[in-house]
Parts: C-alpha cells; sequence; structure tokens
C-alpha cells in the first residue's frame, strides 16, 4: 500500500515552534492543508475530494481550488448544495474502495448529514465489519460577526459516537500530519478547522509525514499548573502563559489535538505534578470536552492529592450577530489569565 511510506516523526510532535526557526520552511496553516491533501493524493490514487467549492478558486480558504488542474475533475468532484445527499455518497465510496475526502465550508451545516454521519458512518464497521477510510472536513467557530448559525463548533457533539475519530489540530505542523494520518485511516475521521488559524505560521516539512490522530502533546513544561486545550483556544492559551511568566507562574501546557480519543494518561500525569487543572474549552462550557476531561479526573482514587479543576469556554451556545458583539462574547486572554493566577494563588 502507498501508505506505507507515511512514517511519524517523533521528533516533532514534540518540537513545534510557532515561530520562525533557521534552516526550517516557514508555510500558513492553510497552505499545509493543500499540501496534505495534495501529497495524499499523489501517494494513492483512490484519494478523491469532494463538496461544495472544493474547484471553486477562493472557496474553502483556497486550500483545494487548485487541485483539479492537477487530477482532473474525476478527482476533484464540485457537488451541489446537497449536504445529506454527498456525505451519502461518501460513506458509499469508501467501502466501495475509494479514501474520499468530503468538504464542508462551515461545520453548522454537518447538521444536515446527521442521519448519513451519525446512523451511518459511525455504526459501519461494528455492524458491518470491513474498513471504512473516509475524511470529513469541516471550518469550525467564530467568523466575523456572521452570527449563531455560522459561527458554531460541533466537536463535543461528534466525541460522543465512538464509531467517528475527531481532531483539531491548531499548527501548521498538525494540520499537515494528522490530515495525511486521516487520509490513511481506515476509520472515519471528522477534522475541524478553526478559520482563524488558516493565516498562522509554523514550521512544515516538504515531505508526507504522519501525526497521530490519538495524542495530545505537551507545548510547554510548568510547576504550577496544568492548562489543556484545544484548536483556536491554543492560541490564548500560548500567549497568557507567556504573561504570566513575569509573576513567575508556569504551566504544563497540553494542547489536546484528539477530541475522541482522549489522551487522558498525559493530562493524569501532568495533574499528578501541578495538582491544578484549567480546561479552556473551543466551544460552550456546558457538556463540554471540559466536562468530560473533569469527570474522568474526579472518576480516579487520588490519594491524599486535593486537585483543583476549573473549565472556561464560551458564555452559551448562541454565538450573536456582529463583531463587537461577538468579540464580548468569546473568552478573552485576560480571563485565562486572572482564571489560572486565582487558583495558583488559593
Amino acid at each position: 500500500m502507498p501508505w506505507t511510506k507515511l512514517l511519524a516523526d517523533a521528533q516533532h510532535e514534540q518540537e513545534i515552534s510557532y515561530t520562525d526557526t533557521a534552516g526550517d520552511r516557514i508555510i500558513t496553516y492553510e497552505q499545509a492543508v493543500t499540501e496534505a491533501i495534495d501529497q495524499s493524493m499523489q501517494l494513492d490514487s483512490n484519494v478523491i475530494v469532494l463538496g461544495e467549492g472544493v474547484d471553486t478558486a477562493g472557496y474553502i480558504y483556497n486550500t483545494t481550488s487548485s487541485l483539479s488542474e492537477k487530477y482532473g475533475k474525476a478527482r476533484v468532484i464540485e457537488t451541489p448544495i446537497a449536504e445529506s445527499a454527498i456525505t451519502g455518497i461518501t460513506l458509499g465510496s469508501a467501502i466501495a474502495g475509494l479514501r474520499p475526502v468530503l468538504m464542508h465550508m462551515r461545520n453548522d451545516f454537518l447538521l444536515i448529514s446527521m442521519d448519513q454521519i451519525v446512523n451511518h458512518i459511525a455504526h459501519w464497521k461494528k455492524i458491518f465489519g470491513g474498513k471504512v477510510p473516509l475524511v470529513i472536513r469541516a471550518i469550525i467557530a467564530r467568523g466575523w460577526g456572521s452570527g449563531a448559525q455560522h459561527s458554531q463548533s460541533f466537536h463535543t457533539l461528534f466525541a460522543g459516537f465512538d464509531g467517528l475519530k475527531v481532531v483539531m489540530p491548531s499548527t501548521p505542523f498538525d494540520v499537515k500530519g494528522m490530515f495525511m494520518a486521516a487520509v490513511a485511516s481506515d476509520e472515519p475521521v471528522i477534522f475541524f478547522e478553526h478559520r482563524w488559524l488558516y493565516r498562522d505560521r509554523g514550521v512544515v516539512p516538504r515531505e508526507p509525514y504522519a501525526v497521530s490522530l490519538d495524542k495530545s502533546v505537551l507545548r510547554r513544561e510548568g510547576r504550577d499548573i496544568t492548562v489543556v486545550a484545544m484548536s483556536l483556544s491554543n492560541r490564548d492559551a500560548g500567549k497568557t502563559l507567556d504573561d504570566l511568566q513575569k509573576d513567575n507562574i508556569t504551566a504544563d501546557w497540553i494542547d489536546l489535538r484528539s477530541i475522541n480519543p482522549i489522551d487522558t494518561d498525559r493530562i493524569i500525569s501532568s495533574v499528578v505534578k501541578t495538582e491544578r487543572l484549567l480546561i479552556i474549552e473551543n466551544g460552550p462550557v456546558n457538556c463540554g470536552i471540559g466536562a468530560e476531561i473533569a469527570a474522568r479526573l474526579s472518576e480516579r482514587p487520588w490519594n491524599e492529592k486535593k486537585i483543583k479543576i476549573s473549565r472556561l469556554g464560551w458564555a452559551g451556545s448562541t454565538v450573536p450577530a456582529g463583531p463587537k458583539l461577538e468579540e464580548k462574547f468569546y473568552l478573552s486572554p485576560d480571563e485565562i489569565k486572572d482564571a489560572i493566577r486565582k487558583m495558583v494563588r488559593e
């Protein structure tokens, strides 16, 4: 199989940088996505891309619009606005031997495909056996004041189904490696990309590589608190922890990356040391991934340790329309900073 050429790079997994590094190639998150799709299609002629706008210049942050010139319209398929139908076609093509990548410009409209995703894709392997090698890409979360129906993040919703892997890469390095790993996987993957990450820059190797779909990564080591973040919330976590060094507060910063499964072991090993955990949700706090992590930790026998756990996230699930209201709605770095100071000093 061509995917035997795709090897995980363990060295880079622990050394990802948000800044330029001498001698390393720096590209954007957007470019890393395009390169991942391109190289996946080079490795395997069974990889196809389909969805609304995949062959239209300017759509989907230009991550797919150039691919049809290289691979033809039989492998880069512009579809009508019929989310449920094209999701069913994606499942059918996967069980027939292809490796389809389905693109949703907004994750909000994954809801139209819920029957196909939840009742069929998630359960297919356990009911019928065999491989279901498909990737569903979806752009998530805040925009430019475009309102509740265009600003949501459904990672928690899909994480509840054990037949689906759910990932949220936050760096250019991770988005390329995790995307290539997702296409190579024989299981369905829901791949969430935050629209505010597309201009972020980072070190990305030219050659194909894979990043684990199951593991978190320790971005920084510290002594006072464990901070777990996901997707865009990692950017706020990094800025906050930089500022808190002035107060002599340091943290273990864990980028969750995988939402299902959750890398509970890494979180526990950190919390054993710090005895404090702050989870920064990329969505509403209510019934979020933070709640699941907190529940898992609360069920463990901690003996004499007194573990403090706190969660931060969106104020609710209905995002207001308009940039000014949206700015007030979302969590700010100052709120994260205040929460960390409070937990450390209590």
